[in-house]
Order: C-alpha cells, then structure tokens, then sequence
C-alpha cells in the first residue's frame, strides 16, 4: 500500500478548515492554528491537528519541519487608514 503525502494547512479557519478537510479525502493532512474552536470542526473531519501561534515565525517553521508539503491560505487585511 503507497503512503499517503503529508500535507500542512496553516490556518484552520473559513478557507483553511475547508482546504484541509477537502485535501484530508486524499492526502494525510494536518491543520495548525491558534483557534480551540475551528481545530475542533476540522477535527471531525478526521484532520490531525496542532494548536499553535502562527503570527511566531519560530512556530511556522517548526510546523512546516514536520511535514513533507506546505500549504497556506491568505488572509487579505485592508488597511484604510491614511
């Protein structure tokens, strides 16, 4: 039997929760994020999960160390100060 490819999504939220539920289908997906509550929904969509501070560099790169392909939505942030 092939192993399946290891995948982490950083960020498990609105866009991240579904990516990492959709590509769990195919793939050994992980999901790290600082959230209890959306780790919680991908969980249960059979999703391992790592509960850390993405704004720390040092815990992105511990992450992405882990696992073989990484993968990570973007958050648009409109600044509208002038």
């Amino acid at each position: 039997m092939k192993k399946k490819q290891k995948i982490i999504v950083l960020g498990a939220g609105l866009v991240g929760g579904v990516i990492a539920a959709d590509l769990n289908r195919r793939f050994n997906v992980t999901s790290a994020d600082i959230d209890q509550d959306v780790l919680l929904k991908v969980e249960k969509e059979g999703v391992d999960v790592i509960i850390t501070d993405l704004s720390d560099p040092e815990n992105i790169r511990k992450s992405s160390n882990l696992l073989i392909l990484l993968l990570v939505p973007c958050r648009v942030i409109w600044d509208f100060k002038q």
